[in-house]
């Protein structure tokens, strides 16, 4: 074990991390840029991640569905903070539309899986990584973001207040986070487990636990009580026969948040 990974370990023990999912997702580093490997959901659903932040950021419509390739500079001079990044499969695209993105991931291994693929690209484009904790990062780096994204990492946080309150920490004032996670309810656990992770084999197998998922209204109250005002809140649902995610009213399974840090503290 290296230095490094054992500062981490020890980082992890301390603060809001799983050693369990830290472990379980490094071991699929090595397949997971693989768009049709055991994780092709996360880049599949790019399709809606990537424009309900892009969209969220800089429109008021409807968002447009995201193509493998696809670039602007309609995100130019955003700072973005990618939390819990894995392999980078959304920060890089992010970074393809202008924004400078920082992404952050408690697992070594993932982050040098990142890196790794990043510099394969010789991509000009502002992304960079770093192993730490959103805990640690925000100590150097408060209220630097103009967004800050969670995405498909609530579900894995055991103490999501305290994971919400450091997100929100790391944005500037007016600046907005953006979370995608699952619900929970009966239905939800069928999909995404049953479905997803045994059935269909979307991702690895045992990557969830129903216990840890979480409804919007939840997530809402607890980023009011961190004066976030959410402002909108989407549903995902995934077409398997297509192989694409597509955005919808119902929120009972997988959904996006966008809240916004309000300027003055609510007294």
């Amino acid at each position: 074990m290296t230095e490094l990974r054992q500062r981490q370990t020890e980082s992890n023990k301390k603060f809001n991390v799983d050693e369990r999912d830290v472990k379980h997702m490094s071991s699929f580093a090595g397949v997971w840029w693989d768009p049709t490997g055991e994780c092709k959901a996360l880049h599949e659903m790019n399709q809606v991640r990537v424009p309900f932040v892009r969209d969220g950021l800089v429109t008021n419509g409807t968002p447009e569905y995201w193509r493998e390739g696809q670039t602007s500079d309609a995100l130019e001079g955003y700072k973005i903070l990618d939390v819990g990044c894995g392999a980078g499969v959304l920060s890089e695209p992010l970074g393809y539309f202008g924004a400078e993105v920082v992404g952050i991931d408690p697992a070594e291994d993932l982050i040098k899986t990142a890196e790794d693929h990043l510099s394969s690209q010789n991509a000009d484009i502002k992304v960079s990584y770093s192993c730490e904790l959103i805990e640690d990062h925000i100590k150097k780096n408060a209220e630097k973001y103009d967004a800050v994204v969670a995405s498909e990492v609530v579900e894995h946080i055991a103490d999501k207040k305290a994971f919400l309150k450091s997100c929100v920490e790391a944005l500037k004032p007016g600046g907005s986070i953006f979370i995608t996670t699952i619900s929970r309810n009966w239905f939800a656990w069928l999909c995404a487990i049953i479905f997803g992770e045994f059935i269909l084999g979307l991702l690895p197998k045992n990557t969830h636990i129903y216990e840890q998922f979480i409804s919007p209204s939840e997530v809402t109250e607890i980023l009011e009580e961190m004066n976030c005002r959410t402002v909108k809140v989407i549903g995902f649902r995934y077409e398997f026969f297509r192989g694409i995610f597509k955005f919808q009213s119902n929120t009972s399974i997988e959904y996006g948040l966008q809240a916004i840090k309000q300027s003055n503290r609510k007294k």
